[in-house]
């Protein structure tokens, strides 16, 4: 945080400035309050589109371009969904990245969230999230339906001017962040604009786990709440408060599990009273990488059917989130140093030879 000092000294540097451009002293001290409250937030002072395009490195032109047609900054593809089913991501060029970027590591990241938001928040993850509820002997799971898209340009605009921005500087940015009037799926500043947005959602849904004595976290559009009991109350309680806050509750994810039962959230077990991957996570790990140690993996995906051209590195991946939840599993320490060695342009040679 900037000391009274530091902030005395931007200030002004500012009023020098001003005293070189600006005749009317009422319009001057009026931005050095502007100056002042944003400096204290230790936020960038940006006054118009000329002068967010000097700060981000980009030229004016490209910048209201992004700004007034997005559409032509995007493109769409579909990757597979965790549970069956594919999900349509929505990705910005280069260009419109980089000012994402921009907007995301200056403004956004430096914006305090909930302490119960768990997904896109540093430091935390889904093993923290998992957490919150271990030992619990009841767990209620509930799913926000669409969640970026259901966050409007509008909500975007109101957190940006929450922030200190004045209307004109706030329209860019939300329209800089946002695709036919909503947070796109595969802009990196969605997920913190989406956890800022869900402050008051998660304020007042730890203030009904207050109530029932419940623990409550999210992560994401995923929405735990664990404790003792899970009362009937709760059925109709969050779907209304999310409703009052701009969301929905996708009911045909809602689920409740008790001690005894498989309770898993987000990919992780805490049935047993401690994190653990789910069984049947674990069984496939082990078999496809050792198919593909024993086969090879232009072998392996002929007896599949499927081409999977990065297949070791998303196995990889999963055994590295393995071994974040037990980090001295054998089994995961040892699969991970054979896949490591392994050499798919082995497979190629071999074929060809």
């Amino acid at each position: 945080m900037m000391d009274e000092g530091e902030i005395k000294r931007v200030v002004e540097a500012w009023d020098a400035f001003f005293s070189r451009r600006l005749e009317k002293r009422p319009l001057w001290d009026g931005y050095l309050r502007y100056v002042d409250r944003l400096t204290r937030c230790e936020l960038p002072i940006i006054f118009e589109a000329d002068h967010l395009a000097a700060l981000v490195g980009v030229e004016s032109r490209i910048l209201f371009a992004h700004a007034a047609d997005p559409q032509s900054f995007y493109r769409t593809y579909e990757i597979p969904k965790r549970r069956g089913g594919m999900r349509s991501i929505t990705v910005p060029s280069p260009s419109l990245m980089a000012v994402q970027r921009w907007i995301l590591e200056n403004i956004l990241n430096k914006i305090p969230l909930s302490e119960n938001a768990h997904g896109f928040v540093k430091a935390k993850s889904v093993v923290s999230n998992a957490k919150v509820h271990l030992g619990a002997p009841v767990l209620l799971k509930m799913d926000l339906a669409d969640f970026f898209p259901s966050i409007s340009l509008k909500r975007v605009i109101a957190t940006f001017m929450r922030s200190g921005y004045p209307p004109n500087v706030s329209f860019l940015l939300a329209n800089l962040c946002c695709l036919e009037g909503r947070l796109p799926q595969g802009a990196p500043t969605s997920p913190a604009l989406s956890n800022i947005v869900a402050k008051r959602l998660d304020r007042r849904l730890q203030g009904l786990a207050d109530r029932h004595k419940l623990n409550y976290s999210r992560y994401a559009d995923d929405i735990c709440l664990s404790g003792q009991s899970i009362d009937d109350e709760l059925f109709l309680s969050i779907p209304s408060i999310a409703r009052s806050e701009g969301f929905l509750i996708n009911h045909d994810k809602t689920r409740v599990a008790k001690m005894g039962q498989k309770m898993i959230i987000c990919g992780i077990s805490i049935s047993n009273g401690k994190l653990a991957l789910p069984r049947a996570t674990v069984r496939h790990i082990k078999l496809t990488a050792h198919y593909v140690l024993k086969n090879g993996l232009m072998r392996h995906s002929e007896i599949t059917g499927h081409w999977d051209p990065i297949l070791v590195e998303r196995l990889l991946g999963k055994l590295g989130f393995w071994l974040q939840i037990d980090p001295d599993n054998r089994a995961a320490i040892e699969l991970k140093q054979q896949l490591e060695k392994y050499d798919p342009a082995l497979d190629f040679t071999s074929a060809i030879v």
